[in-house]
């Protein structure tokens, strides 16, 4: 993982990424979402590609119908 760390911003960019922060806004979205899934992680992750209008990276389709899912 290390020599990776130095090289965040570039991988980022090559693959048009972002990096986001956890953000208040964020969570309270989350929690207030009509989706029945309870996974709280996941809650976060969809109110935050879904407040930035980005889509997720994720192999779960669990995601589907809630935010755009890449992969």
């Amino acid at each position: 993982m290390e020599p990776h760390i130095h090289r965040l911003r570039d991988i980022l960019d090559s693959q048009s990424a972002a990096a986001v922060s956890l953000d208040p806004a964020d969570c309270l979205m989350a929690g207030e979402m009509a989706w029945p899934h309870r996974d709280p992680f996941d809650r976060f992750l969809a109110a935050s590609a879904l407040r930035r209008k980005m889509p997720i990276v994720s192999a779960d389709a669990a995601f589907d119908g809630v935010v755009p899912r890449i992969w």
